[in-house]
């Protein structure tokens, strides 16, 4: 295997094989036709498959009754098949015949069902829509938190299309503000909302929910007095936009109400914790959580929402709830989210700073924020890695000094 193709394999969690794999249950087998390779260009690999023989469905027979090498003990999987990545090790061979004495082991473990993350890329996939396969490519990179790609993907298109590739641009927005350029975001939020004012004489409510809303995100996300004003206002709009959830007669437009609803009221949650009004803050959140609670159940809306509501209890010294909030999201995130990065990253930073209002230090230094620390030197994001690695550190510092032990 190319050294390029090992690297991927080791930094992700699942593979997917889109061909025939040809096996071997007999591991000396598999060992004898390692070849003698450039270990600086390619390296050999043996992957080591657990499966579960007792599950209905198998993407997997036994041919050796029909193979030209019974001796071989082969096992075919069809093309497709993904497997988990559980451990990926270095070991030498047992049989002395090859020039190289070394070679990687790739433990995989058969996935009977689909992983949420190859769930969510199939959902997008196939989006019953007019969407060119590069539009939902940009919006799944960003649904991943891919936002370099996500960038590359919504440029491409506007450059492609023309000026009046309003999605494009909209879509530019959104990136841009999940990267933190704040300012190049209020501003194409403002060129899509004219725009759409201009194409779009009907004002479907989302679409203008969504342009309020991520230009809202995007002065919040500024943080100075003047923005957080302008970031309510915005909110409010995007309330203004939304029917009443008793009008919506569809059941997936009523959930795409509540999902909306709950978000705005979050976001509007946030943005009077910056302002210090804390319990306004709590009240915003409540109401985001009586919305996510007409949500189906295991809805992730409701767990991403504890992590910014968690925020505002520890700020109150609710610290029992703040952790029980912040425990269920890192549950939740941990199970069925793996894209989610940088979310697992918020939710361990959050819980360590809770413990450590209860003085429980170690627990803080060694586990949530060495973890939350950890995950954000994985991220591709550069843009917020200096200020959020510097304010980790000061946190990590602060509590250091306070307990007086290293990490």
């Amino acid at each position: 295997m190319h050294v390029e193709e090992l690297e991927l394999i080791h930094q992700n969690k699942y593979l997917s094989i889109n061909t025939f794999f040809s096996t071997s249950t007999d591991r000396g087998v598999a060992e004898a036709f390692l070849p003698p390779l450039d270990q600086n260009v390619v390296q050999p690999v043996l992957f080591r498959l657990r499966v579960n023989t007792v599950n209905e469905i198998q993407p997997f027979t036994d041919i050796k009754t029909c193979s030209n090498f019974p001796d071989e003990n082969e096992t075919l999987f069809i093309p497709g098949t993904i497997f988990l990545i559980s451990t990926i090790t270095e070991s030498s061979y047992e049989v002395k015949t090859h020039r190289s004495s070394k070679y990687w082991i790739v433990d995989l473990e058969f996935c009977n069902t689909h992983p949420r993350e190859v769930n969510t890329t199939f959902e997008y996939c196939n989006l019953p829509n007019n969407l060119s396969t590069l539009a939902k490519l940009a919006g799944f990179s960003r649904h991943i938190g891919k936002y370099d790609a996500a960038h590359r993907c919504y440029e491409t298109l506007f450059l492609e299309t023309g000026k009046n590739c309003i999605d494009s641009i909209f879509g530019m927005a959104q990136t841009a503000c999940h990267m933190n350029h704040c300012e190049r975001s209020i501003e194409l939020s403002e060129i899509a909302y004219k725009l759409y004012s201009i194409f779009y004489k009907d004002k479907p409510w989302d679409i203008f929910y969504y342009i309020h809303q991520g230009w809202g995100l995007a002065f919040l996300k500024k943080k100075e007095t003047k923005s957080l004003d302008l970031a309510l206002k915005q909110l409010e709009k995007a309330l203004c936009c939304l029917p009443e959830p008793s009008t919506c007669v569809d059941k997936v437009r009523l959930q795409q109400c509540h999902e909306c609803y709950a978000l705005g009221y979050a976001i509007i949650g946030s943005i009077y914790r910056e302002m210090q009004e804390y319990p306004r803050s709590k009240q915003q959140y409540d109401k985001a959580l009586r919305h996510c609670s007409e949500l189906p159940q295991g809805h992730p809306y409701v767990y991403y929402l504890y992590i910014p509501f968690g925020k505002t209890l520890r700020i109150m010294k609710e610290y029992n709830q703040a952790i029980d909030y912040h425990t269920q999201a890192l549950n939740f995130i941990e199970k069925e989210y793996l894209f989610g990065h940088y979310e697992l990253a918020r939710v361990h930073r959050a819980l360590g700073l809770d413990y450590a209002e209860i003085c429980q230090y170690e627990l803080v230094l060694k586990q949530h924020l060495k973890e939350a620390v950890a995950m954000y030197n994985t991220m591709e994001w550069m843009n917020l890695l200096p200020a959020r690695k510097q304010k980790m550190a000061e946190e990590i510092e602060r509590i250091q000094n306070t307990l007086v032990m290293p990490v």
